[in-house]
């Protein structure tokens, strides 16, 4: 085995309920030194509240060992522009190295980034 990527929701735990046994086996993964990563299709939320859950349910993370959409993003944006956000507050923080236009902003923008803005 090269490398385990862990997605987190459904597999790590459910919402907020730990999964029986996924602090043990992240452990063991850990134990025998196998290179790993979570993963996760949620931009509702930034790296550091993904970690605090992790580490609430027993499961040791860093931040560079968390994959978001928003990382992603992030990444893929680093080349320039102007950006308008349209990302929930818990998000936010996660672009703060690119140029983001203010948010009653109306043009601009040569990258525009929609995560999840449901209720939550």
């Amino acid at each position: 085995m090269k490398a385990i990527l862990f997605d987190m929701d459904g597999v790590l735990y459910n919402s907020e309920d730990p999964i029986e046994g996924a602090a043990e086996a992240l452990q063991w993964v850990q134990t025998r030194r196998i290179p790993h990563l979570f993963v996760t299709n949620t931009t509702s939320r930034g790296r550091d509240l993904l970690l605090e859950k992790l580490q609430r349910f027993g499961i040791a993370a860093t931040l560079d060992a968390i994959l978001t959409p928003c990382l992603a993003a992030v990444e893929r944006l680093r080349t320039g522009g102007n950006v308008a956000l349209f990302v929930t507050p818990k998000a936010r923080h996660e672009f703060a190295n690119l140029r983001c236009l203010p948010d009653d902003a109306e043009d601009g923008a040569d990258h525009v980034v929609i995560g999840d803005l449901g209720v939550g």
